[in-house]
């Protein structure tokens, strides 16, 4: 039911003109695999063929649509991670960066599931999340604590846990912020950090889906064709909203890789940002969404603005825009601080020691250029050598933990770039398991606790990439003097780099070092392993490899 729902309205677009911004002619036309979403577009298809002009607009604008063969109710959306915001008998959620310090893939799964039943259960459609960005580009950013963190791998692996979850409970997962909105100072034309809408982040589609005051959901139908238009003037003396400005390597690497997995595991829905990109505003910046978003990773669902995210009406429609406009816990402190559990939060960001250690500031002028590209957080520490007070991944416990017996399985050789189908996700491959890495945790202490191994590689010098990166982390629950093995599965995709000249992800040959630790800083085990171009193995799966094993 929620494919079609999607289905309809990212095709609209299509089939009233604009036939170059139909998701539908665009994914065929690049052969892109639509998978489980086929019958659900071929339904949405012969639903729209028999629309008048009118109601594909008034559909595409926020209202009900009813006609000789069948009804389209209106899509309601709302706020968000956390629950339904502004409704009386609903839960309170974690904070998207509180759960992420969990660093546990069941309990963000679980969140968002419990978050997904609460809006299915209410009626509304689309959640306003998950949120992968802001992701932290700079601690003053002003919103960084409603995303999963700075680092890639963590935040992309939240974000499709979290879709999943969203997904398996009938709701609609609406990703958001697309793309490169990392901070609140001059994000819109009237100034100030919220601007019109409040805190922003709630959306709302052209045609009044939502108050903008308060990111509720909508009123009920509304006229169509009543989309929201606003003059904006860009300059240094109106600064707002600002352009986010970033080199392809750094959009791939870093803040585009979250909404990867958020793809491959069901996204339905895209907020994209009030800001620009590149010079061109997210909501209308086609090679953003219609070669980024909609080509390259294969997304089927809706596009639609946050808050004085739509500027007009051609723009986005040409552009890709498919639709407009404590009680609880106190037994939880309390068991952790009197011992009878022990705490196991990470941390999903880099705490400096010095303001003046960190290397990226507010931007204050219309034009933000990402210059230190996929140096953020302690990817700049460690390249730097800069000491922070708390690290990257670092946490506290009442019991200790030893890591032994590394043991890396990887193939001889590789393609070096990906052999497969463009499908929902991106190209197929990228997701291929194409070696492991185990290792053996042991509580060496006299309490229980949970611990959160966490695998970092660093690449050969031709992928040009961080001293290190986070590709893995698993949550172990053991009892004092228990053990256990945990296995990463390395895919294709954590072991390539974005070629800006090939526009693909490829795979470097040579000599990758692996560590595997309790922080990034905090390295308890390492080791090598080496990867040759092949050709022959192209499509093997990864069990039926000839591989190397190293023993540490």
């Amino acid at each position: 039911m929620r494919p079609i729902s999607l289905a309809v309205t990212a095709a609209l677009l299509g089939l009233t003109g604009a036939s170059s911004s139909s998701t539908l002619g665009l994914l065929k036309a690049n052969g892109v695999a639509l998978g489980d979403w086929e019958a659900a577009y071929e339904k949405a298809s012969a639903f729209v063929a028999g629309l008048t002009t009118d109601q594909k607009l008034a559909l595409i604008t926020g209202s009900s649509v009813c006609s000789s063969n069948g009804s389209f109710s209106a899509l309601e959306f709302l706020d968000g991670d956390m629950g339904l915001q502004n409704y009386f008998y609903v839960s309170a959620f974690s904070l998207s960066s509180a759960l992420a310090m969990t660093w546990d893939h069941d309990a963000i799964y679980a969140q968002a599931k419990a978050v997904g039943s609460e809006f299915y259960n209410k009626g509304i459609q689309v959640v306003a999340g998950p949120t992968s960005q802001p992701m932290g580009r700079s601690p003053w950013g002003g919103r960084n604590v409603e995303g999963f963190g700075p680092d890639p791998y963590l935040n992309g692996l939240a974000t499709g846990l979290s879709t999943k979850g969203y997904v398996d409970a009938g709701a609609i997962p609406g990703g958001k912020h697309f793309l490169l909105y990392e901070q609140e100072t001059n994000r819109t034309s009237s100034g100030g950090g919220g601007g019109p809408g409040g805190g922003g982040g709630g959306g709302m589609p052209p045609g009044g889906m939502g108050f903008g005051g308060s990111n509720s959901s909508s009123p009920g139908p509304q006229p169509s064709g009543s989309f929201i238009r606003r003059d904006t003037v860009s300059s240094d003396t109106e600064p707002a909203p600002y352009s986010s400005n970033a080199d392809d390597k750094t959009l791939h690497e870093t803040y585009l890789w979250p909404f990867y997995d958020a793809v491959k595991n069901g996204l339905g829905a895209v907020m994209c940002a009030m800001t620009k990109v590149n010079g061109t505003y997210s909501c209308e910046n086609s090679d953003l969404l219609m070669k980024t978003l909609k080509t390259e990773l294969g997304f089927l669902g809706l596009v639609w603005p946050d808050i004085n995210g739509q500027n007009s009406a051609e723009g986005p429609a040409l552009g890709g825009e498919d639709y407009g406009s404590s009680s609880v816990w106190r037994n939880s402190i309390v068991d952790l601080l009197y011992g009878a559990i022990s705490p196991s939060g990470r941390l999903v960001h880099t705490i400096a020691k010095n303001e003046s250690d960190y290397n990226v500031e507010l931007c204050y002028t219309a034009q933000c250029d990402f210059t230190e590209g996929v140096y953020i957080d302690y990817r700049y520490f460690d390249a730097k050598n800069v000491t922070p007070r708390y690290p990257f991944g670092h946490g506290i416990s009442y019991t200790t933990f030893k890591y032994s017996d590394l043991a890396i399985k990887t193939p001889f050789a590789i393609t070096k770039a990906p052999q497969g189908n463009l499908t929902v996700g991106g190209n197929s491959d990228l997701w291929d398991i194409v070696g492991t890495v185990s290792a053996r945790i042991t509580n060496s202490g006299m309490l229980a606790g949970a611990e959160i191994p966490q695998l970092y590689l660093g690449f050969p010098d031709a992928a040009d990439q961080p001293v290190r990166q986070l590709r893995g982390f698993d949550r172990v629950e053991l009892r004092a003097e228990q053990e256990t093995i945990v296995t990463f599965n390395l895919r294709r995709r954590d072991i390539s780099y974005w070629d800006v000249a090939a526009q693909q992800c490829l795979v470097a040959s040579g000599k990758y070092k692996v560590y595997v630790g309790a922080s990034s800083r905090d390295l308890r085990l390492n080791g090598t392993f080496s990867l040759r171009k092949s050709i022959s193995l192209a499509g093997a799966p990864f069990k039926d490899l000839p591989a190397r094993s190293y023993l540490f």
